[in-house]
């Protein structure tokens, strides 16, 4: 995984995508038709979320297109999970 630090351009940007995405809880909440590796990947994404820490919330889709698609949620210590189909991210948001 690798870590940002939130203070910077991009972990600014990642936050906005964050603040301005889209709730989700399943697949078809992003897209009407998907392939099953997308549905794959978007449960990965959901168990790694159901799996942190109790405090973890606000599970978003940050952004999609016909390839792929990116999602992001605040842990219990103020920093941002972000995973995309190139990474994983840790954003961090208090220093």
């Amino acid at each position: 995984m690798t870590t940002i630090n939130g203070q910077t351009k991009r972990g600014q940007a990642i936050y906005h995508a964050w603040r301005n995405g889209e709730r989700v809880t399943r697949i078809s909440d992003i897209y009407g038709r998907y392939s099953w590796d997308k549905e794959r990947a978007f449960e990965k994404c959901m168990d790694m979320y159901c799996n942190e820490k109790p405090g973890s919330y606000d599970f978003k889709c940050t952004g999609h297109n016909s390839f792929a698609f990116s999602v992001a949620w605040m842990q219990e210590d103020g920093n941002l999970r972000y995973e995309t189909s190139g990474g994983s991210y840790l954003v961090i948001l208090n220093k």
